[in-house]
């Protein structure tokens, strides 16, 4: 994958879990926040919260997740790049159906992409809103 410079918008889009440690709610148990972003601009689609026991995504949530990236721009991307370790069947079925190309990396690539995000979603979860 190359870095976000030489990207178009909206060429690739990133599929990778938001969190480091599970969201634990008192009430639902714990969950995984994964999220949808453009890699040129680091814009963040959407996000869906999975529980942890799920794994991944449903096939509803795919779709959603995929929608809200195509609303925002009125297209799909020609590459849709997620890590190798993140569990994501059901997700790149659906990206595939839709004509979207899957690359997987490892996610030490994806670092320059995803960490302003991850470290906010962080700070977000200790200090609060």
């Amino acid at each position: 994958m190359t870095q976000s410079q030489q990207l178009a918008a909206d060429d690739a889009w990133i599929l990778f879990r938001l969190n480091g440690d599970p969201i634990l709610t008192e009430r639902d148990g714990a969950y995984n926040c994964f999220a949808l972003m453009d890699a040129a601009s680091c814009f963040i689609f959407g996000t869906e919260l999975v529980a942890v026991d799920a794994i991944q995504l449903s096939q509803f949530q795919s779709r959603r997740l995929l929608k809200s990236g195509r609303s925002r721009v009125n297209k799909y991307p020609k590459m849709l790049v997620l890590p190798k370790r993140l569990a994501a069947d059901t997700f790149t079925q659906e990206a595939l159906r839709q004509g979207i190309q899957i690359e997987r990396v490892l996610s030490k690539r994806l670092l320059s992409y995803i960490s302003e995000a991850k470290v906010g979603f962080r700070q977000y979860q200790e200090n609060g809103p």
